[in-house]
């Protein structure tokens, strides 16, 4: 019976295991694409070449944000011509060209930015005073491939901006779901605990309501103690079926 409860207890583990949320992964420029977290993979390449123009009422109407998610701009594109390719680019005139994010640097994958977001990168970029150009690239569902917003920390003519977030809407991810706030594997150990929690609380008030105190307290104190011993056994007891060895065990079968 200890060996059941044991064995019970590490498939368990290994059933939370299984249901944890997979890591997603940016593979890099030479296959850029991107494994969801509902196992599709999805071509990052597809999106395309973007741009943006700031609105005639901005405090910057002649700019152009430009990018290429996956590849350097090129040719007549803003940048194509710069000595050090990029993949995003602010242009405010024709001798105003400035990287915001180098091919030099790979994009780096960031944990999603809000809940609609189903992909966030981040680009580094050239120097801007001190400091290099961050800037943040944040991929959400949409019904065509466009830049959505563009929101600079510094906003004027001919000047760069060290903190950058692109909001990028694109259909490709519209057959799945951002990430979800719960995954399977959250829920079973909100349970798990929240029922093992309840287990001690209501086991230590009735033993201590009978009288007893300390150790004594715990309920089946006796089996706690021997717990380490039985997970060992039912480690064991799934190593013996699997290699179809005799288990390591102190017990026998009947």
């Amino acid at each position: 019976m200890r060996i059941l409860l044991a064995t019970l207890f590490t498939i368990l583990l290994l059933v939370n295991f299984c249901f944890s949320t997979p890591i997603r992964l940016l593979d890099g420029n030479s296959n850029c694409s991107f494994n969801a977290t509902d196992g599709k993979v999805y071509d990052l390449n597809s999106i395309g070449y973007l741009e943006y123009n700031y609105p005639s009422s901005s405090v910057v109407p002649n700019r152009v944000i430009a990018l290429n998610l996956c590849s350097a701009l090129t040719g007549d594109q803003p940048c194509g011509s710069n000595p050090k390719p990029a993949y995003i680019c602010q242009k405010d005139s024709s001798t105003s060209q400035t990287g915001m994010g180098l091919t030099a640097t790979p994009p780096i994958l960031q944990p999603p930015a809000a809940n609609e977001t189903f992909i966030s990168l981040q680009y580094t970029g050239v120097l801007c005073g001190m400091s290099n150009i961050k800037t943040f690239v944040n991929i959400e569902c949409g019904s065509e491939n466009k830049i959505f917003s563009v929101t600079q920390g510094t906003l004027k003519p001919s000047s760069c901006s060290v903190q950058n977030t692109i909001i990028i809407q694109s259909n490709i991810f519209c057959s799945s779901s951002p990430k979800s706030g719960l995954s399977g594997g959250d829920v079973f150990l909100i349970i798990f605990f929240c029922g093992f929690g309840a287990y001690f609380i209501f086991g230590i008030a009735i033993q201590c309501y009978r009288g007893k105190r300390g150790a004594e307290a715990v309920p089946n104190v006796e089996f706690w103690k021997s717990f380490g011993g039985l997970i060992k056994d039912g480690v064991g007891f799934i190593k013996s079926k699997i290699f179809r060895s005799a288990a390591t065990s102190g017990y026998q079968a009947i």
